[in-house]
């Protein structure tokens, strides 16, 4: 009898050999991991970057070869998308271009990958990413400072064993050192030297109808590097599991201190609600988060206090008849998502490490609402 996990990022044996995964992280965590599932309108995939600069700007992308980010089904499968996004001193400019998918091509065994005039090329060490999108050009190198984090074998089977439906995540970049240039509308190259991050995600079955909502954010904090994970699976697929994920990284020692992946020990909750600048959301959201872990006498605590919005949006057409209807089909009556600009405190009492400290520092953080808006994810 095979031992899957359901729900939950898989860990078992069987749960590697499901999807022809090796327990060691390799290049091909990176590949193109849909290539199989094309005729499924509800299969969705991205590669994303984001750069926080030396100046203070913030440079986010995003490369897809299907015309939907994951959130409802798509009615054409024929083409991708691009996004590049620059946001410096409050003021953000977005650019997102289609193509067709006969200018997309993608390694399995890697990532390279050519999507109209943009590329991301390299292994688990170094990157590159070139292209322009609507005047936003840029020529990056990404170089590791940490290591690639994989939670388990990187996906989550939905509800059953079954290969129809799951979700998958891979965070190669925690955190990178990041330099070359950005040009805007071919006036003077800027100089980038700054901090980057890259994931990529991946999945059969869309937001709208395996999630209730999730929060993430990824954070750097002194010599730290964080990843926080919340995120609700559905009632109807048997899941009304909360996936909790923890994973702390000692940049200077070059180890993990914490990893967490099942929710084992770890607390989350939130409040200090505002009212959401969008008058589209028409509510309030949380803007501070509170993570804690206790195991054994390990203890860890991460504060996720946010200070800003840099987007916010439906992440569909809210006009679209099919979304609407694929919606309230599957009891949703909406989605909508946030980031934000987050200072985070840190504090770590770990004597069987030998580790006593307290760390500050900044974080992107995201919030996904399902049931809009919902925010009691462990309800």
């Amino acid at each position: 009898m095979s031992n899957y996990t359901v729900n939950m990022y898989g860990v078992t044996d069987d749960d590697y050999a499901l999807f022809n995964v090796a327990k060691e992280v390799l290049p091909e965590a990176d590949g193109w991991q849909t290539a199989t599932y094309m005729s499924n309108p509800s299969t969705y995939e991205w590669w994303y970057f984001d750069i926080t600069n030396d100046d203070g700007s913030v440079i986010t992308g995003a490369i897809s070869p299907y015309p939907n980010d994951g959130f409802v089904p798509s009615n054409n499968m024929d083409s991708g998308f691009l996004k590049f996004s620059y946001e410096k001193e409050g003021i953000t400019r977005t650019e997102t271009v289609t193509f067709p998918f006969t200018e997309f091509s993608a390694a399995t065994d890697s990532l390279d990958v050519q999507a109209g005039p943009v590329t991301m090329r390299g292994d688990l060490e170094t990157m590159t990413i070139v292209g322009n999108v609507n005047g936003i050009e840029l020529n990056v190198v990404f170089k590791q400072q940490a290591m690639p984090f994989r939670p388990g074998n990187g996906y989550v089977l939905i509800g059953s064993d079954s290969l129809e439906r799951w979700r998958g995540w891979f965070n190669a970049y925690p955190k990178a050192a990041v330099t070359g240039t950005l040009t805007l509308d071919g006036g003077e190259p800027q100089q980038v030297n700054g901090s980057g991050y890259h994931d990529h995600n991946y999945g059969t079955v869309t937001a709208a109808e395996a999630t209730v909502g999730w929060l993430w954010a990824r954070a750097v904090c002194g010599k730290y590097c964080i990843l926080t994970v919340r995120q609700k699976y559905r009632q109807k697929f048997e899941g009304d599991i909360v996936n909790r994920v923890l994973w702390i990284y000692d940049l200077e020692k070059g180890e993990e201190i914490v990893r967490s992946i099942d929710g084992n020990g770890i607390s989350v909750c939130e409040g200090i609600f505002k009212q959401h600048p969008d008058p589209l959301h028409g509510g309030g959201y949380p803007t501070q988060t509170l993570y804690q872990y206790w195991v054994g006498d390990n203890k860890a605590e991460v504060i996720l206090s946010d200070f800003a919005v840099l987007d916010g949006y439906f992440p569909y057409d809210i006009h679209d008849a099919a979304a609407q209807r694929f919606l309230s089909e599957n009891s949703v009556n909406g989605l909508y998502y946030t980031r934000r600009n987050t200072t985070v405190s840190l504090k770590l009492d770990m004597p069987e490490l030998n580790i006593t400290d307290n760390a500050e520092g900044t974080a992107l953080h995201e919030l996904q609402e399902s049931y809009f808006p919902q925010y009691s994810f462990d309800k």
